[in-house]
């Protein structure tokens, strides 16, 4: 099979835009997903973050856009804030100087700016299902006229109470809107929707198991309740580029956070509450890898899709498999690696075997052995397909590859940091290296990183 973008006949300006983001090959979601979306047929496509399910289902819209119509044509909802954001930004990066025009619509924005955007008509827009029905209910957005509706992350969007929002929506567009759905998991609700609202879909579904192939699941046992000391050990030793530690309660990001910090780790927290502008200020330090740590509830995270993450740290065990996928998959994207540590008591050890069962994949356990992370030894973990102890240290340290829109500017700010620390950084002893990315490393502070239709009548 031809694994370039040419197979699909797209645009000039696409293949152009791809070009320029760096990204030379369909994914396998994109691969079933474009050419279902280019002949109208609605797709619900299960895939986490990190697939390339964005341009999946961007590429094949854009491809069907009447550029001369100036009416809403596409409407695209996520769940969050940052999430809606990061979509808008891929498709600007797609059109511009196309005379395409994209309006983001989001709760906790100043609502008469928006309504000033959207007089000039857009054929796209990228919202919060909330923002986008109250600016219907007003009737300053006019949304008869779009012939797709593009629902990511519809999965998070329903467990975030969003269903009433997108059945006002689905009820206000064209009969025959065209409906993609995306989801990283397809739990009851998801499927419901579908078969309330979707005409014979064509479904994708990468088994979550694939999904995190490329990904080292991993655990650790923590004793006598020292659970924070060897997350601290880990986050030293593993030495992420960037990495995301999940949490069960608020109360124990801001506790965690001081603790990385006192041992020398930039860290922040976030969960649901935190006011809006903090909110903004932590996901920059973080995205901009300012900020190496990034303590998280489950909440809080929805919807996050962050370059670079290179470690995930469950704290504390999902709840279930479905939120295991959604956590572990912030790292490894488009088929980069990646590894999810689990620290875990004795209290957990059924839970994650029932996680491995599900997934189809290994979860090892780990040791902490002489200053050195090493997988334990078969004959003490009962495991008769391994006889050796392995050693993560030593491993070839991972280029960190930049690709999207801003991936030329990405690159050379990390150039920039790490030959400006370089000379700070010598004489610096490196305890032990992950699957690390180059990149910045913090000088002086320890942390040695590199760098659906049948109810729309």
């Amino acid at each position: 099979m031809n694994q370039s973008f040419k197979q699909f006949e797209l645009r000039d300006f696409l293949l152009a835009g791809l070009h320029k983001m760096g990204i030379a090959k369909p994914t396998p979601v994109q691969q079933q997903a474009i050419p279902a979306i280019i002949k109208g047929r609605d797709v619900v496509g299960q895939s986490q973050t990190g697939t390339g399910k964005t341009l999946a289902y961007v590429l094949p819209v854009l491809q069907k856009i009447e550029i001369a119509r100036r009416e809403l044509q596409v409407l695209i909802l996520g769940p969050t804030r940052e999430l809606t954001r990061q979509i808008a930004e891929v498709v600007g990066h797609l059109t511009e100087d196309t005379g395409i025009d994209v309006v983001l619509i989001q709760g906790g924005v100043d609502i008469n700016r928006q309504i000033q955007k959207l007089r000039r008509n857009p054929q796209i827009i990228v919202g919060t299902p909330g923002r986008v029905v109250e600016l219907v209910n007003q009737e300053k957005l006019t949304s008869y006229t779009a012939k797709v509706l593009v629902l990511d992350e519809a999965d998070t969007m329903l467990e975030m109470g969003f269903r009433e929002d997108i059945e006002q929506i689905i009820q206000k567009i064209k009969k025959d809107a065209q409906i993609l759905l995306f989801a990283a998991t397809l739990p009851p609700k998801v499927v419901g929707m579908v078969n309330d609202f979707m005409n014979r879909p064509f479904r994708i579904e990468i088994n979550p198991g694939e999904a995190v192939s490329t990904i080292q699941n991993v655990y650790f046992r923590a004793r006598n309740n020292g659970k924070e000391d060897l997350l601290l050990d880990l986050v030293r030793l593993y030495n992420p580029y960037l990495g995301i530690v999940f949490v069960r309660k608020k109360e124990q990001v801001d506790d965690l956070v001081t603790q990385l910090r006192q041992s020398g780790v930039d860290a922040e927290g976030l969960y649901g509450d935190l006011q809006r502008g903090r909110r903004k200020q932590v996901m920059q330090r973080f995205r901009e890898a300012e900020a190496q740590i990034l303590v998280a509830t489950d909440i809080a995270s929805r919807g996050l899709d962050i370059e670079g993450v290179t470690h995930i740290f469950n704290f504390d065990l999902p709840i279930n498999v479905d939120q295991y996928i959604h956590r572990v998959g912030r790292t490894g994207r488009m088929g980069d690696t990646g590894t999810a540590i689990n620290i875990i008591t004795a209290a957990d050890q059924d839970k994650l075997r029932f996680f491995e069962a599900r997934l189809g994949l290994p979860i090892i356990e780990m040791v902490i052995k002489n200053g050195s992370i090493q997988e334990k030894p078969a004959s003490r973990r009962g495991d008769k397909t391994r006889d050796e102890e392995k050693s993560v240290n030593g491993r070839k340290k991972a280029v960190k590859k930049f690709t999207g829109p801003n991936a030329k500017k990405k690159a050379a700010r990390e150039a920039m940091k790490k030959a400006g620390r370089a000379k700070a950084g010598e004489g610096i002893q490196k305890i032990a290296k992950g699957p690390e990315k180059e990149g910045a490393r913090k000088a002086g502070k320890g942390t040695g990183r590199d760098t659906k239709k049948s109810k729309r009548a």
